[in-house]
């Protein structure tokens, strides 16, 4: 029997800096979702990552979450240049 939908980890576990763990609590968020669970951890360690999952499920919180976590260098100062988005669909570009 496979259970679905119980999420085990929880944002903490992904070691994102502790401004955006705050701000993710504050947003009400309390757990990711299984393509957040699976994408972040990548992302944070610098992987390129592709994704698919249906809409709503947190793919822009992925590489939203990736890049804020990546801007600062090691001494907190923000690096030129550090983040490109691309957007090719409607709902993003607005």
């Amino acid at each position: 029997m496979k259970i679905t939908g119980v999420h085990s980890a929880s944002f903490k576990d992904m070691l994102l800096r502790t401004e955006l763990l705050r701000a993710i609590q504050d947003s009400g968020f309390e757990h990711p979702s299984q393509v957040q669970q699976e994408c972040i951890p990548h992302a944070n360690v610098g992987r390129d990552v592709i994704c698919q999952a249906v809409a709503g499920m947190g793919k822009t919180a992925v590489f939203v979450l990736a890049i804020l976590h990546q801007l600062n260098d090691a001494e907190g100062q923000l690096k030129p240049a550090s983040a490109l988005i691309l957007c090719n669909t409607r709902e993003l570009a607005y």
